[in-house]
C-alpha cells in the first residue's frame, strides 16, 4: 500500500499508483494559478502568494469534486465573533474604517497577471486564496454595502465579470499555445455569496468569478439530464430549456423582460434548489434584458421579502475562444416560446437563493441537502412571484 503525505503528493504521483481501482475512479491533477500582489499585501498576508498550488480530486463514477490549496488556511476572516450573527450586518464594522481590503482594492487587492477589468461601479481582482485552476478571481462593487445596490451597479458587476471570462480564457488560450499544446476546454462559473451565513469571508459586496479545468459536478449532472430530456421528448419539438419556461408561465409563476430581441425570463422555481429561488434565463451576461431581470430577482428578495442573506450563480457562459461552447442564442419570441434551431437553446442562466436570517443560529442544510441532494421548501413560489412582479412594476417598463 503506497503512503502519502499530502494530496498534493498523491495528485503529483497518481500516474505512479499501482491500483487499477483508484485509477477507474478518481482523476487528480495539480496547476499553479498567479497573481500580482502589492507590498501592502505581501506585509500583510505573506511572500508566497504570487503563485499557488491548486490540487483537484475528481470521483469519476459519481462526479464528487473537491479542491485543495494549502495557502487557503491563511485567508482571512473579516466577521468579529458574536453571540449574535446579526451583528456582523453592521456596515461599520468592517467598512473602510475597520480595515476592508476591499474598500482599498488598489492597495490591498491582487490583480490577474494579465491586469485588472474596471468599470464604472465594479472592479476584478485576483482572488489571493485560490481554490480553482487555471484562473479564478474576484469581481467587487466599489461601494462597500452588500445589499444596497441598483441597476447600474449590478449591470456594471455582471460586465466585468463577463469581460474578466473573456480575457481570462484567452490568457489561457495564449499560454497553452506558447506552450505548443492544444486548446482545452474550460468551464466559466460565477458565484456570489452574500454575507457569511451564504459563505462570504468579507463584507463587502462581491462574486467569484472561477474558470475551471474540469465541469462542476452539479451542473455536470444537469446538462446530462438536460441532454436525457431533449432525446425522450425530443418529437415535441421543445427542448428543455423551453419546457421549463413554458411550465412556469402555464402555472403562473413567470415573468417576461426585453424589447428589440432582447428577451429573458425568469420564474420562482417549483422544485427550488434551495429557499426563495429565482431562475433567470438570457441570451448571454450582456444581455440588458438578462441583467435587469436579475436585479429584480435581488430586489425582490431583499426589499420585499427580506433577505439579507443569499447565494447567487451564473452558468451556461459563453466564452470567446478555446473555452465553453456552452453559449446561448435566440430563448424565446415576443409572442410565446417558439424554439430556436436545435443546437441554439443553451441560455445563460442565473440562480438566486436565499440562505436564512443573519440572526439564526439555526444552520439552513442539513442531511437531506448534503447527503440527499433534495432542499427544503419554506416559501411558497406564489409568495416569490408576487414580489417580483411588485418590483417589475416599480421600475421604469421594459416588459416584452
Amino acid at each position: 500500500m503506497a503512503k502519502f503525505t499530502s494530496v498534493f503528493e498523491l495528485a503529483r504521483s497518481a500516474p505512479s499508483v499501482n491500483s487499477p481501482a483508484f485509477h477507474r475512479l478518481f482523476e487528480l491533477s495539480v496547476g499553479y494559478p498567479r497573481c500580482k500582489t502589492t507590498p501592502q499585501l505581501q506585509s500583510k498576508y505573506g511572500d508566497a502568494l504570487d503563485t499557488q498550488a491548486v490540487a483537484r480530486v475528481e470521483n469519476k463514477a459519481t462526479l464528487a469534486q473537491c479542491w485543495y490549496n494549502e495557502a487557503r488556511t491563511k485567508k482571512p476572516q473579516t466577521f468579529a465573533a458574536a453571540a449574535d450573527a446579526a451583528a456582523a450586518f453592521d456596515p461599520l464594522q468592517s467598512g473602510p474604517r475597520g480595515g476592508c481590503d476591499f474598500c482599498s482594492w488598489q492597495e490591498l487587492t491582487a490583480e490577474d497577471s494579465w491586469g485588472r477589468v474596471e468599470g464604472p461601479h465594479a472592479v476584478s481582482a485576483s482572488n489571493l486564496f485560490k481554490y480553482i485552476k487555471p484562473a479564478q478571481g474576484v469581481v467587487m462593487f466599489k461601494h462597500h454595502d452588500p445589499l444596497h445596490f441598483n441597476l447600474s451597479q449590478l449591470q456594471d458587476l455582471v460586465s466585468v465579470s463577463h469581460a474578466w471570462f473573456q480575457r481570462a480564457a484567452a490568457h489561457e488560450a495564449e499560454q497553452h499555445a506558447a506552450l505548443g499544446l492544444a486548446p482545452r476546454q474550460l468551464y466559466p462559473l460565477l458565484v456570489w455569496n452574500c454575507l457569511p451565513r451564504a459563505g462570504a469571508s468579507q463584507f463587502h459586496g462581491h462574486c467569484q468569478v472561477l474558470l475551471s479545468d474540469a465541469p462542476f459536478p452539479t451542473l455536470q449532472q444537469e446538462a446530462e439530464s438536460v441532454a436525457c430530456y431533449t432525446v425522450t421528448h425530443g418529437r415535441s419539438g421543445r427542448g428543455y430549456f423551453q419546457d421549463v419556461l413554458a411550465a412556469h408561465e402555464d402555472v403562473g409563476l413567470l415573468l417576461r423582460e426585453g424589447s428589440d430581441g432582447d428577451f429573458a425570463f425568469a420564474f420562482a422555481s417549483l422544485a427550488p434548489w434551495k429557499d426563495m429561488e429565482v431562475v433567470v434565463h438570457g441570451s448571454s451576461m450582456e444581455s440588458a434584458a438578462f441583467q435587469r431581470l436579475l436585479h429584480i430577482s435581488l430586489r425582490a428578495l431583499i426589499d420585499e421579502l427580506g433577505v439579507s442573506t443569499f447565494n447567487a450563480s451564473i452558468h451556461n457562459i459563453r466564452l470567446g475562444s478555446g473555452g465553453s461552447s456552452n453559449g446561448s442564442q435566440s430563448i424565446g419570441s415576443r409572442d410565446g416560446f417558439t424554439p430556436p434551431p436545435r443546437g441554439e437553446t443553451v441560455p445563460v442562466v442565473a440562480r438566486v437563493v436565499s440562505r436564512g436570517r443573519l440572526s439564526s443560529l439555526a444552520s439552513d442544510f442539513g442531511g437531506l441537502e448534503v447527503m440527499g441532494g433534495a432542499s427544503i421548501g419554506h416559501t411558497d413560489p406564489y409568495t416569490v412571484v408576487d414580489a417580483l412582479r411588485r418590483v417589475q412594476a416599480s421600475l421604469a417598463p421594459s416588459v416584452a
